[in-house]
């Protein structure tokens, strides 16, 4: 089920963005290895990426899912990511017009839930919005990852919709499987 969203913020002993990404997915993969099925969707963001779907990850916050709407138009794609602890109705009529998805998610710290819209136009924030704790992240890539009898096909959903990855996980080494990630990632984001 995709109710959980993990979050994980990025890591500054990184050199690049493709090695933190592909850590991550290098870590989630073997995570849940021991399952003979299973779908997530990871989300990277300028700060932070986003880990959606039927994953277990002890070391990011966990958000879970209370409500979720998607508005579908047929050029629909999510570039832009837009939080906010209050409606945020230039989100919502946006996703009308042009396409996005909606909902809300509670965190796992106490805090008020949180409504989130990630829609394909750059909307721009007011002060009083931004000041009410609303902000907008770009969405660099989506990768979805299907894993079956072993073996993980990835595919990013924003770059390059042709780009797949496919790895058998037992056929790599923990260290093999990262490397072979960064690299496809790198290619991905253009690094």
């Amino acid at each position: 089920m995709l109710r959980t969203v993990y979050v994980r913020y990025k890591n500054a002993f990184e050199r690049t963005d493709a090695e933190d990404c592909a850590r991550y997915l290098s870590e989630l993969l073997r995570l849940n290895a021991y399952r003979p099925n299973f779908r997530f969707f990871l989300i990277v963001a300028e700060n932070r990426m986003f880990a959606v779907g039927s994953v277990d990850d002890e070391k990011s916050e966990q958000w879970r899912l209370m409500e979720f709407r998607y508005i579908k138009d047929d050029n629909f794609r999510p570039y832009f990511l837009y939080l906010a602890p209050f409606n945020f109705w230039a989100g919502e009529y946006s996703a009308i017009l042009y396409g996005g998805i909606l909902g809300r998610v509670k965190r796992e710290r106490p805090a008020l839930p949180l409504n989130f819209c990630l829609l394909p136009i750059d909307l721009e924030l007011t002060e009083g919005e931004r000041e009410a704790g609303a902000t907008k992240e770009a969405i660099w890539d989506i990768f979805d990852v299907r894993y079956a009898d072993g073996t993980a096909t990835i595919r990013p959903l924003l770059s390059d919709e042709t780009a797949l990855m496919v790895v058998r996980l037992r056929d790599f080494s923990v260290s093999e499987l990262y490397n072979h990630l960064a690299n496809f990632v790198a290619e991905v984001f253009g690094q």
